[in-house]
């Protein structure tokens, strides 16, 4: 009796499969990773912006216009330009550089809202299925930002004056 040793080409071709279905998995997973840190950073950024936006109302009892483009113009020495790079009006410097994409855009959107007793900042992230996405727009809802027609979009995470 003849005794073959190794593996038939069947059992090679399973574990092959096997591997491959495993590296897809552990492939999408780890893109989904990179997607949820890339939105966790957005959020932080936001959350800095917020807090900026905040000490400037302490400085001057109501949050800055908005400008052009959805920005706010609150820079200069005067505090009527637009800010571009960082949210400095005169010496006060209340963020040293506001959060770009890797583009040079801005991530965010800014709409002053009740005659500048509040605001909305908003940014898409990439992650639509995030609860916090629904939990930020109930908290500071569209209607009540009155003076601007702003609509949330369902990858929209929102942050209000508070």
């Amino acid at each position: 009796m003849i005794k073959h040793r190794g593996f038939t080409l069947i059992e090679l071709l399973i574990v092959i499969l096997i591997m491959g279905i495993l590296a897809v998995l552990i492939s999408t997973n780890l893109f989904g990773a990179r997607e949820r840190a890339g939105d966790t950073q957005k959020k932080s950024n936001l959350a800095q912006l917020k807090i900026a936006l905040q000490l400037y109302y302490t400085s001057f009892h109501q949050y800055p216009p908005t400008g052009s483009g959805l920005s706010f113009s609150a820079c200069g020495a005067n505090g009527t330009t637009n800010c571009s790079n960082s949210f400095t009006n005169g010496s006060v410097v209340f963020m040293d550089k506001l959060p770009k994409n890797s583009g040079g855009q801005y991530e965010f959107r800014y709409y002053r809202c009740n005659s500048g007793d509040d605001f909305r900042l908003k940014i898409n992230i990439a992650n639509a299925s995030d609860p916090d996405i629904s939990d930020s727009q109930i908290r500071c809802p569209s209607s009540t930002c009155q003076g601007t027609s702003l609509k949330f979009g369902t990858t929209d995470y929102v942050l209000c004056g508070d």
